[in-house]
């Protein structure tokens, strides 16, 4: 990251950076270029409250830049009345829970484990994360998990569009102890009846 963004500030390109998950990463302060934001100016990074504090609907997010006249041209681009109250009393609110991303980390942490070890049980092969997301790949032309689990409510992003990947790779969310407990009991369930 610190090349590409090296190099792009070397050429005067300018980069959206997405940092919406990064806070319910365990590597959040190493992998983040928040604290070195004023070294790239030709940098807009985002995070988002939405994702972070698990607020879907209420659109929170911000934009950090060091660069005084790219922040000026935004401003001018932003409506008058870009966040709603109710957006600010959530917002504020979130930022009032002072555990809550450190219980979120410690949670996806032990639940993404979990589910590394009932993937692999499984026979599937799964690709490390530090994130609230992991991939996983199933046996070549298997199961399509995507099909078969969506049969059973279950709503898993399948990957085969993803450059350099194929129909056998997808990506789950990590989520509560009984939601992934759920998705492996059904998948067990799939692989049963296939018999």
């Amino acid at each position: 990251m610190k090349k590409i963004l090296d190099q792009t500030r070397e050429n005067g390109i300018t980069v959206l950076l997405d940092e919406c998950f990064i806070e319910l990463s365990d590597a959040c302060e190493t992998h983040t270029i928040l604290h070195k934001i004023e070294n790239y100016p030709n940098v807009l990074l985002v995070r988002a409250f939405t994702k972070t504090y698990a607020i879907p609907g209420i659109r929170l997010g911000y934009l950090v830049c060091s660069d005084p006249d790219k922040m000026a041209l935004l401003r001018k681009h932003t409506p008058e009345w870009n966040l709603s109250a109710i957006a600010q009393a959530v917002g504020t609110t979130a930022l009032e829970e002072n555990d809550y991303l450190e219980q979120a980390v410690k949670l996806i942490q032990t639940e993404r484990s979990y589910l590394k070890e009932a993937l692999e049980s499984l026979g599937c092969l799964s690709v490390s994360s530090n994130t609230n997301f992991m991939m996983f790949q199933s046996k070549k032309g298997e199961i399509s998990w995507y099909e078969e689990l969506l049969k059973k409510g279950i709503l898993i992003r399948d990957c085969k569009n993803y450059r350099g990947l194929d129909s056998d790779f997808y990506r789950i969310a990590v989520k509560t102890h009984e939601e992934n407990e759920k998705l492996i009991e059904e998948m067990k369930s799939i692989i049963e009846n296939r018999g």
